[in-house]
């Protein structure tokens, strides 16, 4: 059979999926084979796309060391990755039982170093290895739905919470008022923000932040006019209660007159 490629390839058994999760960075120990053969690198693999990144696998075939970094396919089960195209010294990596996700831990697995034939090996050997993998943590996505409700001198702003959370809990939740960039902090929406100027058009955007820092911003929310003697939310409190005790009061002098 004719060498076209030198390939490396791996059987992992890594436990537990965690859809939605952010990507795992793994990262391969060193393996020794016989022939003085090693390798070791890392690599990120992203379950939600089913992608791999940031390949950078070190392949010493016991006279050249060489960096495996291009992708030729990629799969939840499968990645090949050489220093180039064909003819080049490459990694196939298969047979992750069960199929990589992002979960991030501890495995041991088999690796099979060998020749790459374009779709397998030949003449391979194995050893044993191990791979661990740490999740990675990106800032969250932008608030949607953001929508703004005017009071006095105030404005309340609701909004949805975004679909991912960058890997880490989010924190809490900033809104920036325009013009002028007033702001206001909160853990959950619907957060006031205080201080602006009645009669003003304004509108807000909303942040998101985690252990990585902040969100880009949301989408502006409507426009919203602060104005005198629009109630506050505490003037709404007490609007409602009075409107309550006032049909309290109506319905007793009701029954008091049917009775009499």
């Amino acid at each position: 059979m004719k060498v076209s490629t030198l390939a490396v390839s791996f059987f992992l058994l890594i436990a537990g999926a965690q859809a939605g999760a952010a990507p795992v960075n793994w990262t391969l120990s060193s393996v020794s084979f016989s022939g003085g053969k090693t390798l070791s690198g890392t690599f990120t693999y992203d379950s939600d796309t089913n992608a791999y990144s940031s390949v950078n696998l070190s392949y010493f075939d016991g006279a050249t060391t060489h960096t495996l970094s291009t992708v030729h396919l990629s799969s939840s089960t499968r990645l090949i990755a050489s220093s180039g195209g064909n003819g080049t010294p490459g990694a196939d990596l298969f047979g992750f039982s069960p199929a990589l996700s992002n979960a991030a831990g501890s495995s041991s697995y088999t690796a099979y170093v060998g020749i790459y034939n374009g779709s397998n090996l030949s003449s391979s050997v194995s050893a044993a290895a191990n791979i661990s993998g740490v999740a990675t943590t990106t800032v969250p996505g932008a608030p949607t739905g953001v929508s703004a409700q005017a009071l006095e001198a105030a404005a309340r702003v609701s909004f949805t919470a975004p679909s991912s959370n960058g890997g880490a809990a989010i924190t809490g939740y900033t809104v920036t008022a325009s013009p002028g960039g007033i702001t206001a902090t909160g853990s959950a929406s619907p957060i006031t923000v205080t201080g602006l100027t009645n009669g003003t058009a304004y509108t807000f955007t909303v942040k998101a932040t985690n252990s990585a820092g902040d969100s880009a911003a949301s989408s502006a929310s409507n426009a919203v006019t602060p104005a005198v003697g629009i109630p506050t939310l505490s003037g709404w409190a007490l609007l409602v209660f009075a409107a309550l005790m006032a049909g309290m009061m109506l319905w007793n002098q009701r029954a008091a007159r049917r009775e009499s």
